[in-house]
C-alpha cells in the first residue's frame, strides 16, 4: 500500500478559512471553531484555530507537524505517521474524495485547570465520517458532521510540535483508520491499537504504562466511561497489543486485528488463529499477566517476557 499520488491537486490553498464543528468536553455539546489553513501537504491539510494562531501555534510548528505526518518520525526517518500506519494497518477511509487528512489544531474545550491537571489531548469522532446531522444516542443531541477525514489535536496545554504532540496525532490517526475497517470496535482494542501506533511511529506511551504500574489491577476489557481516570487502562491496552506483537506474529497480527470486522475478543481471537495459534485466548491473557509481573524472557521459551 502506498501513499496517494503526490500530484493530486489540493482542493484548498493556504489561507482558506473554514468553520469546523468541534466537541466541547465540558458540556458534551458541539460548537464552531473558526480556523485557517496554514499548510498543505501531499497527505494533509493543517488548519489552526484562529484564536491560537501566533499564540500557541506558529508556522514553524505547523511545518513540523506536516513533516512528522508525511515524511519523518523518530520510528523511521524515511516515513511519516501516515505511511507507517498505512503500511502497518491499512489505508484510512475517504468519504470526501480527497486523499488528504484534515488536521485541526485547536484549544480543545475541556476542564483543564493550570498549572497541571487532566486534559483532552486529541480526539477522533465518527460523526465526521457521516453526512449531515447525526443523532448521538448517548447524549440525546444532534451533531453536525464536517464530512471529511479529520482528527483534532490540542494546542493548550499540549505543545503540538513536540514528540508528545506528534504522538497524539499518531494515536488519533489510528482511530480514523480503524473506523474505516470496523466502526463498532470495542474501546479496549481500538485504544490499544492507537497506543501501539504511537510506539510504531517512535512516540513512547510510557507515561500510560507508568500509570498502569501504579494501578495494575484495572480490567483490560471493561473501560470506564469518564476520561479522567482512564490512563491506566491505556497502559494496559498498550501492553496487551505490544505482547501480541512480540509473541504472536508481529505487525501482521496487529493489522488483522485492526482490519477485522469482528469486535473485541472475537476479533483478537480470529487474528491469533490466523497467526497459527489455536489455544484459548484465556491462556494468552494469563501468560500476558505473568509477563507483566515477571518480564523475564528466559522463562518458558520467552513467553513471559
Amino acid at each position: 500500500s502506498c501513499a496517494p499520488a503526490q500530484n493530486v491537486a489540493p482542493k484548498f490553498n493556504v489561507g482558506h478559512r473554514r468553520n469546523f464543528f468541534a466537541f466541547d468536553f465540558t458540556n458534551s455539546r458541539q460548537y464552531v471553531s473558526a480556523a485557517t489553513l496554514r499548510a498543505v501537504g501531499d497527505l494533509c491539510y493543517v488548519y489552526v484555530e484562529d484564536d491560537a494562531w501566533n499564540d500557541r501555534v506558529n508556522q514553524n510548528k505547523v511545518d513540523r507537524v506536516v513533516r512528522a505526518f508525511e515524511s519523518d518520525t523518530p520510528g523511521d526517518p524515511s516515513r511519516g505517521i501516515y505511511q507507517i500506519q498505512v503500511d502497518g494497518f491499512g489505508p484510512p477511509p475517504d468519504i470526501d474524495n480527497d486523499p488528504r487528512v484534515f488536521l485541526l489544531l485547536l484549544d480543545i474545550r475541556d476542564n483543564f485547570k493550570p498549572p497541571q491537571g487532566s486534559f483532552v489531548a486529541g480526539y477522533f469522532t465518527s460523526v465526521n465520517q457521516q453526512v449531515g446531522n447525526v443523532r448521538d444516542p448517548r447524549w440525546g443531541v444532534t451533531f453536525q458532521s464536517n464530512e471529511t477525514e479529520m482528527v483534532y489535536v490540542d494546542v493548550d496545554p499540549l505543545d503540538v510540535s513536540t514528540n508528545a504532540g506528534m504522538g497524539i496525532l499518531a494515536h488519533e490517526f489510528q482511530h480514523l483508520i480503524h473506523f474505516g475497517f470496523d466502526a463498532g470496535e470495542e474501546t479496549w482494542v481500538n485504544e490499544g491499537a492507537s497506543e501501539f501506533a504511537m510506539f510504531l511511529c517512535g512516540y513512547s506511551p510510557t507515561s500510560h504504562v507508568r500509570q498502569f504500574e501504579v494501578e495494575s489491577s484495572v480490567s483490560l476489557v471493561d473501560w470506564p466511561n469518564g476520561v479522567g481516570s482512564s490512563l491506566p487502562y491505556y497502559g494496559s491496552a498498550y501492553l496487551w497489543m505490544l505482547y501480541l506483537y512480540e509473541q504472536y506474529g508481529g505487525l501482521d497480527t496487529l493489522k488483522r486485528i485492526v482490519q477485522s470486522p469482528q469486535h473485541g475478543v472475537t476479533g483478537v481471537e480470529t487474528a491469533l488463529n490466523a497467526a497459527g495459534f489455536s489455544g484459548p485466548i484465556e491462556s494468552v491473557f494469563s501468560d500476558w499477566r505473568v509477563a507483566i509481573a515477571a518480564d523475564d524472557d528466559t522463562l518458558d521459551g520467552g513467553r513471559h517476557g
